[in-house]
């Protein structure tokens, strides 16, 4: 695999092959320098931004520069008062108040209670989101144990809606498959602790017809392992990170090798969440 030349912001170097989504997180390193950001743990972009958006905008430019259609595949998180592209391990729990409600200014003091959302409202803001941008999966949109949210917005909205509701736990995923809370699972090995918890939790998962994302952590090393268990499970998604460091990076190139060995094979396309 050759190696790509440095971004010209971060001085990273890829080894990933001509792709998008590298192409896309070196040249948002000099995109999005006009907003208030910083590098999170994984790589990602981490911006202060209180229910405001406004990082989709010069990603939007950002893909359409490099060539991208817009309908590509976004996913966010929310976490604090930050929205951030690309799935981020970061739960609204951390800001849900013991009054049953979710505070998006929580970090900043003093704080005058002015971006405090009751659940129906923060649901609201969501619905407003998915209609104005290209979004497909929303991570900890509710508290882990704020059931009837996370099930009201599923009701609603045709994303996929995943994580610490489940903490890869078979017992969670069979409440949210009978509450119909849910309808993806971001599977962590080291969350639930065995491989083989892990693979009943993909298999109850797949059996209740939701995607499947096999996922690092943030104290990650450069083991690939999870790679060849995103390929084995044929999850159709992974989530390992920006681009750009190399326990991050050591994902996507086995990756690369496994689709070299298999040779020819199909895309799945829009059918992602269950190729």
């Amino acid at each position: 695999m050759s190696k790509s030349s440095p971004c010209t912001y971060c001085g990273e170097a890829s080894f990933i092959h001509d792709d998008i989504s590298s192409e896309l997180i070196c040249s948002s390193c000099g995109g999005v320098q006009q907003f208030d950001q910083f590098d999170g743990p994984q790589g990602t972009f981490i911006h202060a931004l209180c229910e405001k958006f406004q990082i989709y905008y010069p990603l939007t430019f950002l893909s359409q520069l490099l060539g991208a259609k817009k309908k590509n595949l976004v996913g966010f998180s929310i976490a604090t008062s930050q929205f951030r592209v690309a799935l981020f391990p970061t739960a609204a729990s951390e800001f849900y108040t013991k009054d049953g409600k979710y505070d998006l200014n929580f970090m900043k003091q003093p704080n005058d209670g002015a971006h405090v959302h009751s659940t129906q409202s923060l649901g609201q803001l969501y619905k407003n989101y998915v209609k104005e941008f290209p979004i497909v999966s929303i991570k900890d949109p509710f508290d882990q144990d704020d059931w009837g949210s996370w099930a009201s917005l599923l009701a609603s909205v045709d994303i996929q809606l995943v994580d610490d509701l489940l903490v890869t736990n078979p017992k969670r995923i069979a409440e949210a498959i009978k509450k119909k809370a849910c309808n993806g699972l971001l599977l962590k090995v080291n969350q639930i602790g065995t491989v083989t918890e892990s693979i009943q939790a993909a298999l109850d998962s797949k059996a209740a017809g939701w995607g499947v994302v096999v996922s690092h952590r943030s104290g990650e090393t450069e083991d690939n392992f999870i790679a060849d268990l995103s390929v084995g499970l044929a999850s159709g998604q992974t989530k390992t990170g920006a681009p750009c460091r190399s326990e991050r990076l050591a994902k996507y190139n086995q990756l690369l090798r496994i689709e070299e060995e298999l040779g020819s094979v199909q895309y799945a396309g829009e059918t992602f969440r269950s190729p």
